[in-house]
């Protein structure tokens, strides 16, 4: 699931994501997001393997996303990465606190990316 509100950032973070052998469905917030992420029936949970998502959002930020998800027991687990062009240490530290799986700031090149999904889904085979 790839989260960005800007729709210049969910084309190219999607095409990366699809390069990389992901099926990839996009949410324009965190609210839409998590509305997605609730209404997935019990067969549905299991394609959902990962969470992509921008943290300065309009409705739900990318860190209220975070903490729903880590708070639902279906989910807690689930691998989340944030992609930001935020700078600020405040959000690096509140990310972590509560487990997130990867934080790259923009601008993100494609190969970024890719090592982080590589570490986080060793058994998978990425394409670059």
């Amino acid at each position: 699931l790839l989260v960005a509100d800007e729709k210049s950032n969910r084309d190219i973070f999607s095409m990366m994501l699809r390069q990389f052998g992901f099926h990839v469905i996009v949410a324009e917030n965190g609210a839409i997001a998590w509305a997605m992420i609730k209404g997935l029936n019990g067969q549905e949970k299991e394609y959902l393997v990962a969470i992509v998502s921008d943290i300065l959002m309009p409705e739900l930020i990318g860190m209220g996303l975070l903490v729903r998800v880590r708070e639902n027991s279906d989910f807690k687990s689930l691998p989340f990465i944030f992609l930001t062009a935020s700078e600020e240490e405040f959000y690096e530290l509140c990310a972590n606190c509560f487990h997130v799986n990867g934080y790259l700031t923009k601008p993100i090149r494609s190969k970024d990316l890719f090592d982080k999904l590589s570490e986080i889904f060793p058994e998978k085979k990425l394409t670059a």
